[in-house]
């Protein structure tokens, strides 16, 4: 065992595998609820909190994704006002609805997972 290693355990450290299919069907079934923009705004903001500290490798643009995640550092109840500001910030960039969907759909499966969902 390396010393990264030894230091990733002690982290609670967890490699997710996340598939375009994956996230392709979650995708779907967020834009089936029918919320309006601001909801799913807010949404994206709250999973974005979520996850933001546990993060150890980042997302990336390619089909599939290997994600290291701290499960020690995930947030189940992000504080309302920090949601409120983050999705201030995130309705600035005037996003299409389709990639809300996605991007909420990516970290919603990584959750999941992480959690054993």
């Amino acid at each position: 065992m390396t010393p990264l290693d030894a230091h990733e355990k002690s982290m609670d450290i967890v490699t997710v595998d996340v598939t375009e299919d994956e996230i392709k069907k979650q995708a779907e079934i967020i834009a089936s609820w029918k919320n309006s923009y601001e909801t799913y705004i807010w949404l994206l903001a709250e999973m974005e909190l979520r996850l933001a500290q546990a993060f150890v490798t980042k997302l990336d643009a390619s089909g599939g994704h290997h994600i290291k995640i701290d499960r020690s550092k995930i947030v189940e109840r992000p504080a309302e006002e920090a949601i409120r500001q983050r999705a201030k910030a995130l309705a600035a960039h005037l996003m299409h609805v389709q990639d809300i969907h996605w991007f909420l759909a990516e970290r919603q499966v990584i959750f999941n997972k992480v959690l054993g969902r």
